[in-house]
């Protein structure tokens, strides 16, 4: 089996990838983040627009990110992410504007939920297509589930003690507000691998507000309890376990 690791990301993704920093951060700040991600040879040299895959690691997209961290620190890149992560979702919007805006129509006459769950399985799809992230989407009460088991933007990267893939909640934002009218909602990640969690979980929230806080608690104690019961057993077999991961669905990232 190939290693995962190793993956390489079509040429799209690592474009739109890119493009989402230099949107936030400019050209200079886009240059900043790639030498110090080692990753040089993308200043002013963006991959065409291609689902070919020519060589681009999907661990440059960890190593950029990582990059970011590194420079702004965790509050910093946390907002930087973000906002890649919706200008992600714009961009991928704007390429397919027919396809769109057909699926926004098609989807009106469908309940509020289902509309929900064809948005995500269009993005799961759309991602692994690109970057082998092995997403899968689950649901439960309130909640939509965007699971992903080989996530891009933390490829090897472990030891942190909060989550670090923010790219992806603003990516989910931006898709879900912008092909769902009227949407209230929120992403949070619950688990993330560079915390030692088996996967990069994201929970969508369909009503907020109706959920409460009461409820939020419990459900958060209990992933936790989750998360700590997957670093045990991922602390026991870590070497079986990385030998043998899946490839996963999802958009782009990057590993230092």
């Amino acid at each position: 089996m190939s290693d995962p690791t190793e993956r390489e990301a079509t040429e799209k993704a690592l474009r739109v990838f890119l493009l989402g920093i230099e949107d936030v951060l400019g050209k200079a700040g886009l240059a900043t983040a790639l030498r110090q991600a080692n990753a040089p040879q993308y200043i002013g040299h963006c991959p065409p627009p291609t689902m070919d895959r020519t060589g681009h690691k999907a661990r440059y997209i960890t190593q950029v990110t990582r990059a970011i961290h590194n420079i702004y620190g965790v509050r910093g890149a946390r907002a930087i992410v973000q906002h890649v992560g919706r200008a992600q979702a714009q961009s991928g919007i704007a390429e397919m504007p027919l396809l769109i805006s057909a699926t926004k129509i098609a989807m009106k006459l469908v309940p509020r939920r289902q509309q929900v769950r064809l948005v995500l399985e269009m993005e799961a799809r759309a991602v692994n297509e690109q970057v082998d992230d092995q997403i899968e989407i689950a649901e439960d009460m309130e909640f939509f589930y965007h699971e992903a088991h080989q996530c891009c933007y933390c490829i090897d990267w472990q030891g942190e003690s909060s989550s670090v893939c923010h790219t992806t909640v603003g990516f989910l934002n931006g898709l879900l507000a912008a092909m769902i009218e009227d949407a209230k909602f929120r992403v949070d990640e619950t688990m993330c691998r560079a915390k030692g969690d088996p996967m990069c979980r994201y929970r969508i929230t369909l009503n907020p507000k109706r959920f409460g806080k009461q409820n939020e608690q419990r459900f958060a104690s209990s992933e936790q309890s989750i998360s700590r019961h997957s670093a045990r057993r991922r602390g026991r077999c870590r070497q079986t376990r990385d030998g043998n991961d899946f490839a996963a669905r999802g958009f782009g990232a990057v590993h230092q």
